[in-house]
């Protein structure tokens, strides 16, 4: 294909009312080939939407384009993506502190390793991004220059947790905003974020102006990184990580590790499945 894979977009961002659309059971390659950049294999917007069971590789730019809130993107095989791309990631988000809500777990990142400049990332939450989780991921041989198997630009409140980090150039690589950027840029969003629905379904907006690029990295699993953390400015907040060999991170695939409080990824459940 020229240009990106699909394009979905459903439910309401102003309510908050989720659309349910789904890409499920696909497996998308070698696409872009004409238009090389942001023409990602599923570029989805909306509210409660959902990419699952997918496979997504050989591509020059990102896999996935995420907005809007509350979508669960998991069970995906993501790998070879960002090949000639720089400041990407194989999922890219971008601009709005309000895109909260939105969850991406139990999926399989490889080698991610483009960009020239900046770096790729498996999972980057770029400009303002907050509020999102990150959870039970594999990041295996992700990240490049100053980016690590996920990077965050200037986001705060963003939850990475439960992951195993292998062969990475970081763990988790940081571009902190100051405090008056962050004030100034999140200015225009205000009005929607005091909105009764935006207000009920995330109270810690009642906060948005507080704690600029403070964000929550717990019970992740390290094992031959170059770097842990890459810029993180000591205001983090961050328990239980752990720095491991070959030997854990296989064992936290298959069954809990107890002295981490961590809980078994479902490996031989990524990817795409068997359908009649």
């Amino acid at each position: 294909m020229g240009c990106g894979g699909t394009r979905v977009a459903g439910g309401s961002r102003e309510t908050l009312t989720p659309g349910e659309h789904f890409v499920e059971n696909c497996q998308i390659r070698n696409i872009s080939r004409l238009k090389r950049t942001y023409t990602p294999a599923v570029h989805l917007d909306g509210c409660g939407n959902r990419i699952a069971h997918n496979l997504f590789e050989d591509m020059p730019s990102s896999a996935l384009r995420i907005e809007g809130n509350d979508h669960l993107i998991e069970l995906n095989l993501i790998r070879n993506v960002v090949k000639e791309s720089d400041d990407q990631g194989g999922l890219d988000m971008f601009g709005n502190p309000l895109y909260r809500g939105v969850v991406i777990r139990w999926n399989r990142w490889s080698d991610i390793r483009g960009g020239t400049q900046h770096g790729a990332a498996g999972v980057r939450l770029d400009d303002m991004i907050s509020g999102v989780a990150v959870y039970g991921n594999i990041f295996e041989r992700c990240g490049s220059v100053h980016f690590g198997g996920v990077q965050i630009h200037g986001g705060k409140e963003n939850l990475i947790d439960n992951n195993v980090f292998i062969d990475c150039l970081a763990g988790v690589s940081f571009s902190r905003w100051g405090e008056s950027r962050w004030l100034e840029s999140i200015e225009r969003f205000l009005p929607q974020a005091r909105t009764p629905a935006y207000a009920k379904r995330y109270p810690e907006l009642a906060d948005l102006k507080e704690n600029a690029n403070v964000n929550f990295i717990s019970r992740n699993l390290f094992v031959r990184c170059d770097d842990i953390f890459i810029r993180d400015g000591q205001v983090q907040l961050t328990a239980l990580n752990k720095v491991g060999g070959q030997f854990e991170a296989e064992v936290a695939m298959t069954k809990p590790l107890p002295a981490l409080l961590f809980e078994p990824i479902p490996a031989e459940e990524i990817g795409p499945y068997e359908s009649n």
